[in-house]
């Protein structure tokens, strides 16, 4: 089993967060790393009004990565972690090592704990499509051009369930089948109206 250590790469705040996904999870995959941090500060600017990480996310091909993680698990140096990849496993794992430098608030822990306890468990191919799902703005060719994702109302609203069941079904929705169009619509606003009234 390799093992790195070296001088951390990413800021404060990224590594309490880290810190506490750790202690929360018990260890992180890389792919947890460097993308569960971007739910949290889509959480975070939604509930508490700004973000809880100093991490620069970009769109990657496989979804969105905080650089800093990646850089981090990848290249790690001397820090509170231990980065280990073990001989027969192709992941990277994260596991606390020390202490952070600096401490989050109860306000934040509570929104990296939700984050754990609702994403932590999925896998690298989900959370990739989940992060892509927040952005549907990002065109397709876009990802993996380092993009700016959305960290704002719009991406914590498309966390829902329903989005996300709407996402899941769009590939396989024909979407030219005249036989499923409804009326036109000449007034969005009140159909919208009507259709929560009933």
């Amino acid at each position: 089993m390799k093992v790195k250590t070296r001088q951390p790469v990413f800021g404060p705040q990224l590594e309490a967060v880290l810190a506490r996904l750790c202690e929360r999870l018990g260890s992180l995959y890389k792919t947890q790393a460097v993308k569960l941090p971007y739910l949290v500060d889509v959480v975070a600017a939604e509930k508490l009004g700004r973000r809880i990480t100093d991490a620069t996310f970009e769109a990657w091909k496989q979804g969105v990565v905080a650089r800093e993680a990646w850089v981090g698990v990848t290249y790690p140096r001397e820090g509170c972690f231990k980065i280990e990849q073990p001989e027969y496993d192709e992941g990277w794992t994260v596991r606390l090592a020390g202490r952070p430098s600096v401490r989050l608030s109860p306000e934040e822990l509570a929104i990296v704990d939700f984050v754990a306890d609702q994403y932590g468990a999925m896998t690298a191919q989900d959370l990739g499509s989940l992060t892509k799902s927040l952005n549907p703005e990002i065109p397709r060719e876009k990802w993996g051009s380092n993009t700016e994702p959305a960290i704002n109302e719009d991406a914590y609203a498309r966390l829902s369930e329903g989005w996300q069941n709407l996402w899941r079904a769009l590939p396989f929705l024909d979407l030219t089948d005249q036989s499923q169009w409804s009326d036109p619509i000449e007034d969005p606003d009140e159909y919208f109206r009507a259709a929560f009234r009933a």
